[in-house]
């Protein structure tokens, strides 16, 4: 009897998160052999060709591409929701086939809806009804509420907690262990910062931080702020104007 043909995959970037997306793959595996793992596929760090990372190697950027099997698959190990986007779109011009990722031991309700090309950690929970878009990055024991709503490219970093009817735009960041109360909206490119518990609606493209959370400065580039260095909390401004 022949074995099981594998799937062909790399992971886009070669940071931390990209060897958390193996892990996954790996663990996967154990589970039931599906995944073939060719290499870390980088475009941004051209210098670690060659190199490791969790013990495999990095193939270099996309000009890799002509190297590869024709079928393969990708998923995306880079944290920043633009580059993220970026990344993803340029992988599927060349024909790659997005990868949905989803740990063993995620515990998932009846009727969630996940996008092509999104990864879910360990140890994370979704409710039901919830619905995850394209090439989102959830990470390890992040909570997902009934009925939540995530866009494309959004990042949780671990420990996030989505309440319920929860919407959340196109390319928002939440820090590790932010919190978002029930039926609160985070606009598209949004920023709410590690530790954070965010009670109200926070307009696209405004980053918060605190408890409860507060507005300050401008995200740039989907999640990194401009202004980190000097945080400022007007006292009169509302969360949902920009």
């Amino acid at each position: 009897m022949q074995g099981k043909i594998l799937k062909p995959i790399v992971v886009l970037g070669s940071g931390g998160y990209s060897q958390e997306l193996l892990w996954i793959i790996d663990d996967l595996n154990e589970r039931q052999s599906e995944w073939d793992f060719l290499g870390f596929v980088d475009p941004k760090s051209p210098q670690r060709k060659g190199s490791t990372l969790y013990g495999r190697t990095v193939l270099g950027g996309f000009e890799t591409a002509a190297e590869l099997p024709a079928n393969v698959s990708f998923a995306c190990g880079i944290g920043s929701p633009e580059a993220r986007q970026k990344e993803c779109t340029a992988a599927e011009r060349l024909g790659w086939k997005p990868a949905t990722l989803i740990h063993p031991t995620v515990v998932r309700a009846r009727y969630c809806e996940i996008g092509e090309g999104t990864s879910i950690g360990p140890g994370s929970i979704l409710g039901p009804n919830c619905h995850i878009g394209r090439h989102c990055a959830i990470n390890m024991h992040v909570g997902v509420g009934h009925d939540a709503r995530l866009g494309d490219f959004v990042v949780l970093s671990p420990g996030v907690r989505i309440s319920g009817n929860v919407d959340v735009e196109t390319g928002a960041f939440l820090g590790s262990n932010a919190t978002v109360f029930l039926g609160k909206k985070v606009g598209a490119g949004a920023l709410v910062g590690a530790n954070s518990f965010l009670l109200t609606n926070l307009a696209p493209g405004r980053s918060a931080i605190g408890v409860p959370a507060r507005p300050f400065g401008d995200v740039v580039g989907g999640g990194i702020c401009s202004n980190r260095e000097s945080v400022r909390v007007p006292e009169e401004r509302s969360f949902d104007k920009g």
